[in-house]
């Protein structure tokens, strides 16, 4: 569990931070620091530490991907929190979708943390972002109890920087609490200069081997960080908090990661990372119809993977006859959700898992299909049935 910490993430394109983000400091990658002791915990950031010889920036350049941001190791970097050892790498099995991200602590110095990160490029005009991820790790007990916990937190953080701000969305799930009294594991949020609980507290213990998928929502709004909702296994929490943005004098870009905090034993513990993506949204209002690449903006379906239900959105800029058709992997028919002339703005079509028939399909990899007059977009979504 922290006493302090701070991340100082670098490099150009937008970073999606799955852990705790900071201040920039260098060229090529972010950096964190988290100094700890068993009996004094804080949640300020400090001046950044750095260990010789754990860090890794990514081999491959920034892209502007948005999905399936997981397939490939050497996109992602690594950046250490105290003296751990680690492993990062592509992996086939566990996974979802054939290729996940292994993110893992194996030991090291006590309370040393492990950041794994992707930076993107920028997207200047964003206004509101989507983090969508499904993650997997190794068995720990919940707030130390039977045995002490293997994994102290868990922290996922999506950020944008531009003109000299960073606007930074990050939720931390805090397996040790940091109060005695606190005795259920709980989510908090980064505000930025802390990690703070929310009121009334969210606390919840994740059952360790087995997918759980989180999606964090956030926007600009008025020019401060807007916390919208965020969705843990399908259980939605309405935030609506509103926190400044950190100045910040980095170049403008996007970033994912996720950061694994050690415990007081730095036991080992493995991570893994599938279907992540981040859904960015520019508002039609600030810009003209004749900027826009295209017709529409196709995003991630949310929940995903989902059970039964996930919710299909896509932005039109103009009226236009409008198809929404779900497919199964050998590219048969299953339902077809829209087929009409729409007008233009922000849509919403849940699919409720069920077939043209009224009869529900089974688990597996689905593809959804958006044809806007002459043009079309398909992405892929996951059931998964219990």
């Amino acid at each position: 569990m922290k006493n302090s910490k701070i991340v100082i993430i670098v490099g150009f394109g937008l970073v999606i931070v799955l852990g705790v983000l900071a201040m920039t400091m260098s060229d090529s990658f972010y950096q964190a620091i988290a100094s700890q002791s068993t009996s004094s915990l804080t949640n300020q950031r400090q001046a950044p530490s750095e260990p010789a010889g754990c860090d890794e920036v990514p081999m491959n350049a920034p892209s502007a991907a948005r999905r399936d941001l997981d397939n490939d190791a050497k996109d992602w970097g690594v950046y250490c929190e105290g003296s751990p050892t680690w492993i990062k790498e592509s992996v086939t099995m566990p996974s979802i979708d054939g290729k996940a991200l292994h993110c893992s602590i194996t030991g090291g110095a006590p309370y040393s943390n492990v950041h794994c990160y992707r930076n993107l490029l920028p997207e200047p005009n964003a206004s509101e972002f989507t983090l969508t991820m499904s993650f997997k790790f190794s068995s720990t007990t919940c707030n130390n109890q039977a045995s002490p916990s293997v994994i102290q937190a868990l922290e996922f953080t999506m950020n944008k920087w531009y003109n000299s701000k960073r606007y930074e969305f990050a939720l931390q799930w805090q397996n040790v609490p940091q109060a005695a009294s606190d005795s259920t594991p709980q989510w908090r949020y980064w505000d930025p200069q802390r990690w703070v609980s929310f009121n009334p507290p969210i606390k919840q213990c994740l059952e360790g081997e087995k997918w759980h998928t989180l999606i964090l929502k956030g926007n600009i709004l008025n020019d401060q960080v807007h916390y919208i909702e965020f969705t843990i296994d399908q259980i939605t929490h309405r935030l609506d908090i509103t926190v400044p943005p950190y100045p910040d004098t980095g170049e403008s870009r996007l970033a994912v990661a996720i950061q694994l905090d050690g415990n007081f034993m730095e036991s080992p513990y493995d991570v893994y990372i599938d279907s992540v993506q981040l859904d960015v949204i520019t508002s039609i209002s600030d810009k003209s119809p004749n900027s826009y690449p295209s017709q529409f903006e196709l995003m991630q379906n949310n929940p995903n993977p989902f059970n039964p239900s996930t919710t299909i959105q896509y932005i039109l800029v103009k009226p236009t006859n409008v198809q929404l058709t779900i497919y199964n992997s050998l590219g048969q028919v299953i339902r077809t959700l829209v087929n009409e002339k729409q007008l233009q703005g922000l849509k919403s079509v849940v699919w409720n898992g069920e077939n043209d028939f009224g009869e529900p399909v089974s688990s597996g990899i689905y593809f959804y299909n958006l044809r806007v007059g002459e043009q079309a977009q398909t992405n892929k979504m996951l059931l998964i049935k219990q």
